[in-house]
């Protein structure tokens, strides 16, 4: 057969196939790739060298043009999201204006094994294909080859990227163990870095923190002291306006009080670098007095309480500051039962067991709006149409008594809430019977705990106002620190005596240096005496006297003679015993005196605890509104009024008075509302930074306060009823007349639709 001819037409593009393109081809447009993950000294030298290398090798190369340097200075390549050069790069080559890129290996390209593929894939998918050389690996993507060789590679690139961010993290752990902070105090207000890298008080900056912590302590919103620092034209730490967001964030700051709180923020994903709340995935550090604060610890243990909005409870072990952030329940859960026991042991005893909270459901009668409207279509025979609303009332444990699968008593079981709900306060004749035994409290309705509580907060403020020193809560602060004063005076607790032992504690310190002195005097004769080698190596100048005396003062202690590197023995009676029962002695003086003293500041400071929480309580009676949201005057119930036109000042009804409002005799007019007595609003910030404990005695809820005053509230047995005619003002402004119960917590109403009995027979026929 006659072998026939075959012309070979060569390619005029390049293609992906064995053996590469980089070495054969010419006229190609070649461009370079660097990059250094740190701006360090070492690297900048680096990031420099990669540039000129690359520039003069493509400019040298026959057959190649130069297409230019792409390069990211101190980016990481875990990510190609802030590596600008790279993602540029990357946007020319699929444009048509490269043929290759040229890099050093696979980790200046990228330590992310899917950045890798997916950009090299995407290279190569271009008509013509645009090729990646590898230097270090020596891999050509435009060998069909290399793609293997290449995923294996820069995966161990990405593997040792995560290697190199364990050790960082390592490293940032051991620090945090140490008690070394990393924090930049240029995003932090209130703090310069000194010229050993220690906190320095930027005092501009601190006269802000400490007006956010007292405008807050003195009951202030986050969002109103936002606006108070706008208007004096005061900046965050960025040069911004404040916003009550920012306001919180420093309320918040430990670093304020001299703490530091260590890896709050973690980083999971080494790939993409970006920080989460640390939420137990990691142990956190905290170093108290790390620095000097700004605000003092009771200022800050007061902003805490109020921001936490939950004080302790009866009994608990945990501090206010530690719980749970954000808590919006009510915080009457320290209240306890003062009513006497009829029955049993305890007969004529308190009965001292804590409240719980149970809250209860009522119908909104003649409630209507457009969901209802709409939802019936005028035909009410299919559907009832409900508004609902919820009120919290609180009672005694002890007078629901055990409940099955109850646990240890602390809000009360949920097996006694469900009875409680179930019941709805309406028990039978034998368990009402067995409830009084029990315990004779009632129940009280948390409107009303917190109505009394602002009456009793008004009550105070007006007084102090009109009289000062003279007032009620003044002379009833005085009078509690006069008592803990005689206390302190009949433990022997004077600041005179406190100076007297810091003086007598400086002697005997000095008075000890002394008698150690001579002792490591005698003990050094004695040594240099009965070893000769010591001799000899002091004549030779291999040690001095100076080393041998503190040899021998690190053998010390406080409990024997002394012991010695050069172990000498000394006789009874000798010289060193003598001195060194002298300084067993003196030690033992000066602990006795550092405890004594350590009980004095103790005392000395619960009292200036007390002065300082005072303080800050007329602080907060102070800034209490007289005026409402509507801009109203606010009418006091017991103060400025006598009660309302429906219900007398402790909350009874007034004969006639509903019903000449149904019938329409009478008339509320803007005048007569603006007269009513206001529902206060309830300062939950000023209840849990300032009260410790409530008994509750009938009536009367009498509260322990954390400054040594014991307040009295009355009216706690009111019920829902007892505030008709009221008015409420809400944020807005808008006032509204509380003629119904539901009004007292109208901002609760839930719209409910039932299907009537007769609709659901219907239906299942």
């Amino acid at each position: 057969m006659t072998q026939k001819k075959v012309e070979v037409i060569p390619a005029t593009k390049r293609s992906v196939h064995n053996g590469g393109q980089l070495k054969v081809q010419s006229n190609i447009r070649v461009a370079a790739y660097c990059r250094v993950s740190t701006g360090d000294e070492s690297q900048q030298t680096s990031y420099t060298t990669q540039k000129a290398f690359y520039t003069n090798l493509i400019t040298n190369k026959p057959g190649w043009r130069f297409a230019g340097i792409y390069a990211d200075e101190a980016k990481s390549g875990t990510s190609r999201e802030h590596r600008e050069d790279f993602n540029r790069m990357m946007a020319d080559a699929l444009d048509g204006k490269l043929d290759y890129i040229v890099t050093k290996s696979i980790s200046r390209f990228a330590r992310n094994t899917v950045d890798t593929l997916n950009c090299v894939r995407q290279l190569r998918q271009q008509n013509p294909p645009v090729g990646v050389y590898f230097e270090k690996e020596n891999i050509d993507t435009l060998d069909a080859t290399g793609e293997l060789i290449l995923t294996i590679l820069s995966a161990l690139a990405q593997d040792e990227s995560r290697s190199i961010s364990d050790n960082i993290r390592w490293s940032i752990q051991k620090n945090f163990q140490a008690g070394k902070p990393k924090v930049d105090l240029n995003r932090m207000l209130g703090y310069d870095k000194g010229a050993n890298g220690e906190w320095v008080i930027n005092p501009e900056q601190a006269k802000t923190v400490r007006y956010i912590f007292e405008r807050y302590v003195c009951g202030q919103t986050a969002n109103r002291i936002a606006k108070e620092l706008n208007e004096l034209g005061r900046k965050t730490v960025n040069k911004k306006n404040w916003s009550a967001s920012s306001v919180l964030t420093v309320l918040r700051n430990e670093k304020y009080v001299g703490d530091i709180e260590m890896q709050k923020t973690i980083t999971k994903d080494f790939l993409t670098h970006r920080s989460t709340i640390n939420k137990g995935e990691a142990p956190r550090y905290y170093v108290e007095n790390h620095h000097v604060g700004i605000i003092d610890r009771s200022t800050w243990d007061k902003a805490q309480t109020m921001l936490y909005e939950k004080p302790s409870k009866v009994g608990d072990s945990v501090p206010a500051q530690k719980k749970k952030r954000g808590y919006t329940g009510s915080p009457f859960g320290n209240l306890v039962c003062g009513a006497v026991l009829e029955h049993g042991e305890r007969a004529g005893k308190e009965c001292g067991e804590g409240f719980f909270r149970v809250t209860y459901t009522g119908v909104a009668t003649g409630y209507t709006d457009d969901r209802s409207l709409a939802a019936t279509g005028g035909d009410t025979d299919i559907y009832l149409e409900k508004y609902a609303y919820a009120y919290p009332v609180w009672r005694c444990k002890q007078k629901m008594g055990k409940r099955e699968g109850e646990k240890p008593r602390q809000n009360g079981t949920p097996d006694q809430k469900l009875y409680c709900r179930e019941k709805h306060g309406r028990l039978s004749d034998a368990e009402r019977k067995a409830a009084n035994e029990r315990c004779p409290s009632e129940s009280i309705h948390e409107c009303a705990l917190e109505q009394s509580f602002m009456e009793m907060l008004y009550r105070l403020k007006r007084d102090y106002e009109k009289n000062h020193e003279a007032s009620e809560i003044s002379t009833l602060f005085h009078k509690a620190c006069e008592q803990m004063y005689q206390q302190m005076k009949g433990n022997s607790v004077s600041v005179e005596r406190l100076e007297t032992l810091d003086a007598q504690i400086k002697e005997l310190e000095e008075k000890l240096q002394e008698t150690i002195g001579r002792q490591v005097t005698a003990m050094r004769d004695a040594v240099l005496e009965q070893n000769l080698e010591l001799n000899e190596s002091l004549a030779e100048g291999n040690i001095t006297l100076d080393e041998i005396d503190s040899d021998i003062r690190n053998g010390l202690t406080g409990n024997d003679i002394g012991t010695s590197f050069y172990h000498a023995d000394y006789e009874e009676g000798s010289e060193i015993e003598a001195y060194a029962s002298l300084a067993k002695d003196i030690r033992q003086r000066i602990e006795s005196f550092r405890k004594e003293k350590e009980t004095l500041s103790q005392e000395q400071g619960a009292l200036t605890v007390m002065k300082k929480n005072f303080d800050l309580f007329i602080a907060c009676l102070k800034e209490l509104p007289e005026q409402n949201a509507a801009g109203m005057p606010l009418k006091v119930n017991g103060l400025d009024v006598q009660g309302s036109l429906f219900r007398d000042v402790d909350g009874k009804p007034v004969d006639g008075a509903v019903a000449s409002l149904n019938r329409g005799r009478l008339k509320m007019t803007p005048e007569r509302i603006a007269e009513a007595p206001d529902l206060l609003h309830f300062e939950k910030g000023i209840y849990c930074a300032f009260m410790k404990k409530g008994t509750v005695k009938g009536d009367i809820v009498l509260y322990e306060t954390n400054f040594g005053v014991t307040l009295p509230t009355c009216g706690n047995q009111r019920t829902l009823t007892s505030f008709l005619g009221f008015k409420k003002c809400s944020l807005d402004g808008l006032v509204t007349l509380v003629d119904a119960p539901y009004r007292v917590y109208d901002n609760t109403v839930q719209y409910r639709r039932y299907l009537r009995s007769k609709a659901k027979r219907e239906q299942a026929v």
